[in-house]
């Protein structure tokens, strides 16, 4: 009697464990389902928008076609604040094997390609394929009027996806003209 005691609980928790595996064996199998459909129209590619971006819809084309209706790839300088606000979905052409990307900004503008900020991402999972988040560019740190490349990169720089927008806001006018006055002259 001890033993079977003893013994149902042991089975019924081994039973609780099977179960759950299975069942997030079957929820990550379904996920990926979705990401690999979602990722054959995107892979590669970073969607940016100046609203929030959706992490569902009713299917995946219907996800894809939401993507694609809100992308924006011009931004206008929240004066107030001095500072341009950019939703963005990254979707990689693979999965990432780490908990951490480097997303690099870019400027563009003149054809050349400079290093203008990075900062990493971190991944709630190994094998992700794709990131929603958002950026704020404080107008102290970019100019506007420019052109931005964005790219996730791997820690070992491969690019996994990448796209471009523009910063748009009122650049500083100088008349050229200086007034000094008395006693700045005679210093």
């Amino acid at each position: 009697m001890t033993f079977k005691r003893a013994f149902a609980p042991t089975v019924a928790i081994i039973a609780a464990l099977v179960f759950a595996f299975h069942a997030d064996d079957a929820e990550a199998r379904g996920k990926r389902k979705i990401k690999k459909g979602v990722n054959k129209a995107l892979a590669g590619k970073i969607i940016t928008s100046n609203k929030r971006i959706p992490t569902s819809a009713k299917s995946q084309k219907a996800y894809t076609a939401k993507l694609k209706k809100m992308r924006k790839d011009r931004f206008i300088e929240n004066k107030e604040k001095k500072e341009w606000k950019i939703y963005y979905a990254a979707f990689m052409k693979k999965p990432v094997g780490d908990l951490e990307v480097t997303i690099k900004l870019y400027d563009v503008t003149d054809g050349r390609k400079r290093v203008i900020s990075s900062f990493e991402q971190y991944l709630s999972e190994r094998g992700q394929m794709s990131i929603v988040s958002y950026l704020e560019l404080e107008r102290q740190y970019f100019e506007p009027n420019r052109k931005i490349l964005m790219t996730v990169e791997t820690y070992r720089g491969q690019v996994l996806a990448s796209g471009t927008f523009r910063i748009l806001g009122e650049v500083e006018k100088f008349s050229g003209k200086v007034d000094f006055t008395e006693e700045e002259t005679k210093e």
